[in-house]
């Protein structure tokens, strides 16, 4: 599985920070330790670091397991990266 340091994460400068439930059950305690750790993140600055029990939304089954777990996983994004949005289309 893919890791980082909090050396590369502070080059990247995500916005936004995801950390599901699967492959690792990131807590809510990894993410208190990211913005500790760096809170000039602009994830950590305008509080965008989501552990998966803190919005209950981060399910990283449905993230990271292809199949028929991919619609929930893109609605999920979709509402964590568009909050208030409405899903689904309209014409």
């Amino acid at each position: 599985y893919p890791e980082t340091t909090l050396e590369e994460l502070s080059a990247l400068a995500p916005e936004v920070l995801l950390l599901p439930s699967e492959p690792f059950p990131f807590e809510e305690k990894h993410a208190a330790e990211i913005r500790a750790a760096l809170p000039s993140l602009p994830a950590a600055k305008n509080n965008r670091v989501h552990p998966p029990m803190r919005i209950n939304l981060v399910n990283g089954e449905d993230m990271c397991w292809f199949g028929s777990r991919t619609p929930d996983g893109l609605k999920m994004l979709f509402h964590i990266f568009n909050p208030g949005a409405r899903w689904g289309l309209s014409y």
